[in-house]
């Protein structure tokens, strides 16, 4: 068996920075303004938290695209992020944008 992959917390939280700042650029600050939160749920979810976003603009649709563009985004710069799967969660006041690491990938801290 394949040795598995690992990425510490403090690379995928830079990937994730400048991916979100990328993306919130874009798309112009229709959907998406600061300030958003990196978050970490080991061992199943790296993403972004945003907090009191406009439900009217930010459809689970939407929210569910921006995923994809901030996980390519990732992806690019982190390679063994490769095999993770976008997605996004919106709970209450929180919507929650990141992906599902690949099974194979161990996040560490540091």
């Amino acid at each position: 068996m394949a040795e598995p992959k690992s990425l510490a917390v403090r690379d995928i939280a830079a990937a994730t920075k400048e991916t979100v700042a990328r993306v919130v650029t874009d798309q112009r600050g229709k959907l998406l303004k600061p300030p958003y939160i990196f978050g970490f749920f080991p061992p199943w979810w790296c993403g972004f938290i945003i907090r009191d976003v406009d439900r009217d603009k930010l459809t689970f649709r939407e929210a569910e695209k921006i995923a994809g563009e901030v996980h390519r985004g990732i992806a690019a710069k982190l390679p063994e992020a490769k095999g993770g799967k976008p997605g996004a969660i919106i709970q209450g006041g929180i919507t929650t944008v990141g992906f599902a690491p690949p099974i194979d990938l161990l996040i560490k801290g540091g």
